[in-house]
């Protein structure tokens, strides 16, 4: 029964609308400082320092003057929502800020794309306002695809109206536009699936951060989960390490490209009980089983996609630790080797290991001496 529930549960953390809306809306919105403080640093550069060396005293003459105008905007523009970025508490407030920034960024760019096409032909500073539009920001349903096609579509007609005033070709520079904007849609697209993904997998490794606790708190009383959940003897949010899966009062962890964070997390796991029972009088064991090789991870399932890791470092691990000692960490020879000039290990001599017959194993007892 709770194989089949945790099916179910799994198979529905995608279907929440207004969950994957929410937090797209905060994702989006925890950027728009970031970005409106870039884009601030840039045009005071261009207005303050390129500009009198490009134009000199003639900033102001009519050669100058539009574009002169339009940065003073534009800096306004960054400068009102990085400010309007710190009053956004609620989601409605976050997602009108959002919308508005994204209308009101459209029109200030499609009027630097008419200043920048009358004068020279060229299209390339809308073209990046547009694809970093739609690779930095997301935001639910389809506004942002009809902003992008309205921005096209008032600059095309702005071509259209001004044909004749700058001597470039229209019909490639309007070819150039539908394209872009036609890649913009689909880079919105794509990032739009890419964070659904993330958003599933977020909720999947909350729920099986709950899941956890439940078997934490289902197998101990409260007051002992708590301080043991919380104690900052253990560190397994400081390390390199990913946090696999529990199974049924098992947790696996792997670590990448270094085996030292699994040695120290499992001593920081044994004492955080031992010092837990030493304070509270109550006989609490913990047993681990370390190996070191290689391993293949990926996710499996059709209906219902699950993370996992195999290889025969993860069997042999298993092993270590059903056939170890309470209180203690026992590893296998080549951890042993791995770790020897790190670590303190006594030698337990041969085990029997299912499917693998005898071996040489040990226990992991602490750091060498420095």
């Amino acid at each position: 029964m709770a194989s089949l529930a945790d099916e179910s549960a799994f198979a529905t953390l995608g279907q929440d609308p207004a969950g994957f809306e929410r937090w797209l809306v905060v994702k989006s919105f925890s950027l728009l400082a970031a970005i409106c403080r870039t884009g601030i640093l840039i045009v005071a550069f261009i207005l303050l320092v390129l500009d009198p060396l490009i134009y000199g005293p003639r900033w102001w003459e009519a050669d100058a003057q539009q574009l002169t105008v339009w940065r003073v905007c534009a800096a306004a523009y960054f400068l009102l929502f990085l400010l309007a970025s710190g009053y956004g508490v609620s989601h409605p407030a976050r997602s009108r800020i959002l919308l508005a920034f994204f209308v009101a960024g459209a029109a200030l760019f499609c009027w630097l794309g008419v200043l920048s096409w009358t004068r020279s032909g060229d299209l390339s500073t809308y073209a990046i306002f547009l694809l970093t539009m739609a690779c930095v920001f997301s935001y639910p349903g389809h506004a942002r695809s009809a902003i992008h096609i309205a921005a096209t579509t008032v600059l095309a007609v702005c071509m259209a109206w001004f044909d004749g005033v700058a001597d470039v070709d229209v019909g490639a520079t309007g070819t150039n536009l539908v394209a872009l904007t036609i890649a913009s849609l689909l880079i919105d697209r794509h990032l739009m699936a890419m964070n659904r993904a993330l958003y599933v997998e977020q909720r999947r490794s909350e729920y099986e951060r709950e899941r956890a606790d439940r078997v934490l708190y289902s197998a101990l009383p409260e007051s002992i989960a708590n301080e043991l959940k919380n104690s900052p003897t253990v560190r397994a949010q400081r390390l390199p390490l990913k946090k696999i899966k529990t199974i049924g009062d098992a947790y696996m962890v792997v670590g990448k490209g270094a085996l030292a964070p699994i040695a120290e997390l499992a001593l920081d796991m044994v004492q955080a009980v031992a010092i837990y029972s030493q304070r509270s009088g109550l006989a609490l064991q913990t047993r681990s089983g370390i190996d070191v090789g290689p391993a293949v991870a990926g996710v499996i399932g059709r209906s219902c996609l699950h993370y996992d890791v195999w290889g025969d470092a993860v069997n042999t691990a298993s092993r270590m630790e059903s056939t170890g000692a309470s209180t203690k960490v026992q590893v296998s020879e080549a951890v042993f080797q791995e770790l020897r000039d790190r670590f303190i290990f006594e030698a337990r001599g041969e085990c029997l290991v299912k499917g693998k017959g005898p071996l040489h194993t040990y226990f992991l007892l602490g750091h060498q001496p420095r």
